[in-house]
């Protein structure tokens, strides 16, 4: 309903950053890349440096709408308030859904939707701005195998997997 935190929540949904990293990202941290696409400089955690890419249309939107001179994501000549901005993604959200959605939970299903597509979790880390894989992994990955994953009929010369 509200126009500014829909495109700030389908940019936190789309690229799986942290809010105060979009609330960073200046005019200047973006570069034409492939086709309709922009890479996006985003500092993260500790000053640590990534690209994310994004759909180059949807960044035209997001300009013209906050119509920053320095910022993406501007107001008055000034970046959004981080708090300010997560309270009011969950207030849309119990609007709108009946129940209060973070901007982590936001990340996070960027994340677990990115493996269900069958990215790598190092791919997935990367994106993210993790540095240990296996965080991602314990964090986003399934731990069990369905009943029928489970059994590996090793006796049927078809799908040996012995040697």
């Amino acid at each position: 309903r509200d126009r500014t935190i829909g495109m700030m929540v389908r940019f936190l949904a789309g690229t799986g950053v942290r809010i105060s990293e979009m609330l960073a990202v200046k005019l200047s941290d973006q570069r034409a890349g492939a086709e309709k696409i922009k890479d996006v400089r985003i500092v993260g955690k500790k000053r640590k440096e990534r690209t994310i890419h994004v759909n180059a249309d949807f960044m035209d939107r997001i300009h013209a709408h906050f119509k920053g001179s320095t910022f993406l994501f501007e107001h008055d000549g000034r970046p959004f308030n981080r708090t300010s901005v997560t309270n009011r993604i969950k207030h849309e959200s119990l609007k709108i859904l009946g129940r209060e959605v973070s901007a982590q939970q936001l990340r996070y299903g960027w994340a677990r939707e990115q493996i269900r597509r069958g990215r790598s979790v190092r791919a997935v880390a990367t994106a993210l701005g993790y540095t240990d894989p296996g965080y991602t992994a314990k964090l986003f990955t399934e731990e069990s195998l369905v009943p029928q994953e489970a059994f590996l009929d090793v006796e049927e010369p078809d799908r040996a997997v012995l040697p």
